[in-house]
């Protein structure tokens, strides 16, 4: 039987005690349905809508969104109405129906109700319920998550075939198997040929945004180092003049050595003609100011090494610093559209992938110049709690609505006009400070008000998630404030 070969092991238990306890009485009674006969229906559906009441209560208590909570419910609703339509059919149910409900109720123990675990932790280790409900459809999107879902529709299909008796000849129904399995196998290969498409269009979408990035960063540095050359080119021109002009003056006086006193006048006009005085007052300035420039052209050049420096290792580094660099870097793309404040506090050295945390800081700032259509303000602040350490970029633009709020770091998403962005900015942002670094987003924001993005990084590196949802600082909540926490996608 089905139900026998779907005992109910610990790789069904979701995490939460007495929602395990009621799977696993709800899974012993349904087997003892598909083995013993129809004196265990009543048990088993009684179990199951126990259970699932519970389910549903905790739902409410945390306050999850109404519409993942709905769904859920109707999920729950949908198999008790299978189950009581099996147990009106008594002891002429056909009990290899009974085995494919028990299947579906544990495939849906594996995906919806882990899901509403995933969910609860979140909400309980301090994340908003609305935030813990997109963490988990952020989830769904992966392709861990779509093939779940894949797998609850065909086992629902499944069932649902197993309701009503079947009086088919055993060759009916074994060529219906056959032609689903082979349906099933169709789906199968048509869903892998879809995620390398979707694999391979988001490679090149983000190596599109990568390459982009690199065009503008190219620009910028050329732009700054060619004004600091400019100026070192025209004063070598003119310390060229004046040195030709003193190497004149010193030819006079050596070609009239012996003759000074009756020669001092044509001395006194070389002098003034080579304005030998103002020389003496100029080019130390003028050396000063070409020693000025080729330093500018070493820290720009140097700036732009850090920033780009990707050797693969995580290393403690030193985020004051790091912060330097990259606005150093993005000084091209600021200048004209922005004042930078430093707000700095103390921080200690951070175990972190510096090449990678430059590339989010810098999306970051380019996502501040774009929200103020006129000059304004970014303020860069820093601090630190307990184990965690955070970077904070808040600008004077525009703001956004709650709408886009929930939206901005999902991959493709952009507010910008057709053809200006790709929509991977903050995704990638996203990316780096939660999946590569085990931290997570704080968004504050309000239409007409500015926005402020707040990394957070564990200082000592990455930790199991477990870890992470005890020791993470919980701020006071701030009205407009969305939270992006770290899951597993």
């Amino acid at each position: 039987m089905l139900a026998r070969q779907l005992e109910f092991g610990d790789e069904f238990l979701v995490g939460l005690p007495a929602v395990d306890a009621g799977h696993r009485d709800a899974c012993h009674r349904l087997r003892a349905w598909s083995e013993a006969g129809a004196a265990h229906a009543s048990g088993a559906v009684d179990a199951l809508r126990a259970v699932w009441r519970d389910e549903e209560a905790l739902m409410d208590g945390a306050g999850l969104a109404s519409g993942a909570v709905e769904r859920h419910r109707g999920e729950h609703a949908a198999q008790l109405a299978r189950l009581e339509a099996l147990a009106a059919q008594g002891a002429e149910v056909d009990r290899a129906a009974v085995g494919a409900a028990a299947a579906v109720f544990l495939v849906h123990v594996l995906t919806a109700d882990r899901a509403l675990a995933r969910q609860l932790a979140l909400v309980e280790a301090g994340q908003s319920p609305l935030a813990a409900t997109e963490a988990e459809e952020a989830r769904g999107r992966t392709r861990e998550g779509a093939q779940e879902a894949a797998l609850a529709r065909l086992a629902t299909a499944l069932a649902a075939r197993s309701v009503a008796p079947d009086a088919r000849t055993l060759d009916e129904r074994t060529r219906e198997l056959t032609r689903l399995n082979a349906a099933l196998e169709q789906e199968r290969a048509e869903l892998k040929v879809l995620l390398k498409r979707v694999d391979a269009a988001q490679g090149q979408l983000v190596h599109s945004e990568k390459m982009a990035a690199i065009g503008q960063l190219s620009a910028g540095v050329a732009h700054e180092i060619n004004n600091p050359m400019a100026f070192v080119s025209a004063n070598l021109g003119t310390l060229k003049s004046y040195v030709t002009g003193l190497l004149g003056v010193i030819a006079e006086y050596e070609r009239h050595q012996g003759l000074l006193r009756p020669v001092e006048a044509g001395i006194e006009a070389a002098r003034q003609a080579a304005e030998l005085d103002h020389v003496r007052r100029d080019v130390g300035e003028l050396l000063a100011d070409t020693q000025e420039g080729v330093d500018r052209v070493s820290r720009i050049v140097k700036q732009l090494r850090d920033f780009s420096r990707d050797d693969g290792q995580w290393r403690d580094a030193d985020l004051h610093a790091s912060l330097e660099t990259t606005l150093g870097v993005a000084w091209n793309l600021i200048k004209g559209h922005a004042a930078v404040e430093r707000r700095f506090g103390q921080l200690p050295m951070v175990r972190c992938h510096p090449a990678n945390l430059n590339q989010a800081v810098m999306h970051v700032l380019v996502n501040a110049v774009q929200a103020m259509p006129s000059f304004g303000t970014i303020t860069v602040s820093t601090g630190a709690e307990r184990e965690w350490v955070w970077l904070e970029f808040q600008d004077t633009g525009v703001g956004m609505t709650p709408e886009v709020q929930k939206r901005i770091f999902e991959p493709f998403f952009t507010t910008r006009p057709v053809g200006e962005g790709t929509g991977l900015g903050l995704s990638t942002v996203y990316d780096i400070v939660v999946h590569q670094h085990g931290g997570r987003i704080d968004v504050r924001s309000a239409p007409g008000k500015g926005s402020a993005f707040r990394l957070w990084l564990p200082a000592h590196g990455p930790r199991t998630e477990e870890a992470e949802y005890q020791s993470v600082p919980s701020p006071v909540p701030q009205e407009g404030a969305r939270r992006a926490r770290r899951g597993r996608n």
